[in-house]
């Protein structure tokens, strides 16, 4: 088993560290990106018997939880998540999607943020609303984040001693 990520929490703080003058779109991926690794790493401290080659089969590639999606919806199905931040990552997901999928150059308010595809995402309407639910999130997930990365080094703390003791 590999060691868990020794300062996952840090990528957190990334989160408000995005200069102001990026674009919508680049703040928007940004913060997605932030928080799906988030997602990713509390679902890796729940697989006591991850390695490195399992954990590139699983999370990349065509793997069962390299989408972003899959992350939100396992999480959800394990109880690492609520109901609640489960549909608001599924908005901030939307909303990364629309912008990364774009012809055009968006910015929050664009008149293409009215199609049926996003019409009833509340964080469409603006860059504030969007980075409100993305804090919030933080609040709420980060102390479950350092909770799951302190039972995966216990867990792989354990699987070492385990080793050595049957030697």
């Amino acid at each position: 088993m590999e060691e868990p990520d020794s300062q996952p929490v840090s990528d957190l703080a990334k989160l408000f560290e995005i200069p102001p003058d990026y674009s919508h779109a680049a703040k928007v991926l940004m913060v997605a990106t932030l928080l799906e690794r988030v997602l990713e790493q509390i679902l890796q401290a729940q697989m006591p018997n991850l390695s490195g080659k399992l954990k590139e089969k699983i999370f990349s590639g065509y793997g069962p939880f390299s989408t972003f999606s899959a992350k939100i919806d396992v999480s959800q199905a394990l109880g690492l998540i609520t109901a609640e931040e489960a549909k608001d990552l599924n908005d901030i997901r939307g909303v990364r999607n629309f912008f990364a999928h774009s012809d055009e150059l968006l910015h929050f308010g664009h008149e293409a943020f009215d199609s049926p595809k996003i019409k009833n995402n509340p964080l469409k309407r603006s860059e504030a609303m969007f980075f409100a639910a993305a804090a919030n999130l933080v609040a709420t997930i980060k102390p479950r984040l350092e909770t799951a990365a302190l039972i995966g080094a216990i867990a792989a703390r354990k699987a070492a001693r385990g080793k050595t003791d049957g030697l």
